[in-house]
């Protein structure tokens, strides 16, 4: 039986630093964000919870999903963000991801691809978290690209899984990731040129990789139903 999906404490964070930036101080709300740590795991349905309290605090804003997502560092995706950060190229950064991804979400869900119409990352229709949980992931993913190439980079395209949304917030999604999106996919799915796997990472950290790559490691065994 596959272990349930679920996200850490590391990651909600996004949403305090969100609040943060909105000048909102929702005490309630900061109260169970404060409450979990790094580490500790946050169930689906809480966390879904979560961010329809937050961006019912920003009423009318289009896509607040792809805000949220956008300010995503390292320390909200924990070993396996600062593992991406000793990477050379973003094709390692790719194939991190695909290995340690297990580690954020509990389980392995991501399909690598690759093609002559590129290189896809795509999720099952099934893992689906939400209009709003999904456009917080996707454009976490594609930011926390740009910020480790230092360059605004623009995929090839993007697919969701929810219902298209009404035309200001298309347009909103189309503007940030710089390429077509399209929606009622049978999958989530961003596909980046081949070219892309190739990109030096600037601030790349190789002498790091050993050591964070052991804890990452170490990190995967332990999860429940691990299979070395």
């Amino acid at each position: 039986m596959a272990s349930p999906m679920r996200v850490t404490g590391a990651w909600v964070q996004l949403l305090s630093d969100w609040l943060d930036r909105e000048n909102l101080p929702a005490p309630e709300l900061r109260a169970v964000l404060d409450s979990r740590g790094p580490a500790d795991i946050v169930d689906l349905p809480l966390w879904r919870r979560l961010l329809e309290q937050a961006v019912a605090l920003r009423p009318g804003v289009p896509a607040p999903g792809l805000a949220i997502g956008a300010l995503v560092r390292p320390r909200h995706v924990g070993v396996l963000g600062y593992l991406t950060l000793t990477c050379q190229t973003l094709g390692e950064v790719m194939l991190a991801y695909q290995r340690y991804e297990s580690l954020f979400y509990g389980r392995d869900l991501v399909q690598v691809q690759g093609g002559e119409a590129g290189m896809t990352l795509r999720w099952p229709g099934e893992a689906s978290l939400g209009p709003l949980a999904d456009s917080v992931s996707i454009a976490a993913l594609v930011t926390f690209m740009r910020r480790l190439l230092e360059q605004r980079l623009a995929p090839s395209r993007v697919r969701f899984v929810f219902p298209a949304p009404p035309p200001a917030e298309r347009r909103a999604y189309r503007a940030f990731f710089g390429c077509p999106v399209a929606f009622d996919a049978p999958h989530t799915e961003v596909v980046f040129p081949v070219s892309f796997l190739g990109l030096g990472l600037p601030r790349s950290d190789a002498g790091s990789r050993a050591l964070l790559d052991r804890q990452a490691g170490a990190l995967l065994r332990a999860l429940p139903e691990s299979d070395g």
